[in-house]
């Protein structure tokens, strides 16, 4: 009897306002569920733009086309996120067993090792695509385009090392160089002693871009030196001897009568002749020699003609008549006619 009293009792009480107490217990499991939420530690997400990197690319292919730059989100605690610098996350394509062409492969992305426990991995696409083309190998020589060198000088031979470089890269790309090139000033101001880049040039002149070179650069060597400067003398002859007893020298012609000297301008100034000696010893008749000259000091050359034709004018002394005279006659040859003259 009084079991049932109390279970009457508590029935009644548990329906009494059985609407508020069922709003209650909603409102209950509410604030628990916001009081959950605030303790959650907070979340915050950021973009990165990154450049995809090809791994393992066969050793007889390269790279043409390379993935397109992506977009890439990370989330995790604010103060995580704002650490990490913007190349962070890493994308990565392994072209293992790849052929020369375009190939669609699968990314994986990678986060530094002490990021990786603390944020979500980044979402970005599964695949991108890359073209890949025959590697090949091609040998130049390195050419030294002309320079100039201020007045008075001149410049040697260019002295490259190594004279030869290594071009490395795509077979569509490797046959259109024609030529590698130093990139060297112009216009020095003096010799030329050190390492310089090299560029490979097209038929137009172009540079062609996505080559390697090996190596890069190289040493070269211009000496700068005092240029010879050329100056024309006149042929001067000196005669030597005597013409043979009974003959004279009367003409000494030299052809050319003007030839060119090159040497360092010092010497030059001093100059107005180039002395030729000539020798008529015992001479009795024209005679025309060819003489080779002798350069007229040191460090000087001819330029152009070193031999000169000399003709020599000989003929015979005339020799001067003896004066006349008038032999007077005989005496009596004399008398007679004036005898004769007298008579009567």
């Amino acid at each position: 009897m009084i079991a049932s009293l109390r279970r009457s009792l508590i029935v009644s009480v548990f329906r009494r306002n059985l609407g508020y107490k069922i709003i209650s217990v909603i409102v209950a499991v509410l604030l628990y569920v916001v009081a959950l939420a605030q303790q959650k530690t907070p979340t915050l997400s950021r973009s990165f733009t990154i450049q995809p990197e090809v791994r393992n690319v066969p050793a007889d292919l390269i790279v043409t086309t390379p993935p397109r730059k992506i977009s890439v989100l990370v989330s995790g605690p604010p103060e995580v996120i704002r650490t990490l610098a913007e190349d962070a996350p890493v994308a990565t394509l392994d072209l293992t067993g790849a052929t020369a062409q375009s190939h669609r492969f699968p990314v994986r992305y990678e986060l530094p090792a002490n990021m990786r426990e603390k944020v979500e991995g980044p979402d970005g696409p599964s695949y991108l695509t890359t073209t890949l083309e025959r590697k090949v190998r091609r040998r130049f020589a390195v050419e030294v385009p002309p320079v100039q060198a201020r007045y008075g000088y001149n410049f040697s031979e260019p002295v490259l090392s190594p004279p030869q470089v290594e071009l490395v890269g795509p077979a569509s790309v490797i046959k259109n160089v024609r030529r590698v090139v130093a990139t060297v000033d112009s216009r020095p101001e003096g010799g030329v002693t050190k390492e310089v880049s090299v560029v490979p040039e097209g038929a137009g002149g172009q540079i062609i871009e996505n080559v390697e070179i090996q190596p890069a650069r190289v040493r070269l060597r211009i000496d700068m030196k005092p240029a010879p400067l050329n100056t024309t003398l006149l042929v001067s002859p000196v005669v030597v001897g005597e013409v043979a007893e009974g003959y004279q020298l009367f003409d000494v012609r030299v052809q050319p009568r003007m030839v060119t000297v090159a040497g360092p301008p010092g010497i030059l100034e001093s100059l107005t002749s180039v002395s030729v000696p000539v020798n008529v010893s015992g001479l009795s008749e024209t005679t025309t020699r060819v003489i080779t000259l002798s350069p007229p000091g040191r460090g000087l050359r001819f330029v152009g003609a070193s031999q000169v034709r000399v003709t020599l004018g000989i003929r015979a002394v005339k020799t001067a008549a003896p004066p006349a005279t008038t032999t007077p006659p005989p005496n009596d040859t004399q008398a007679a006619p004036a005898a004769q003259a007298v008579q009567p």
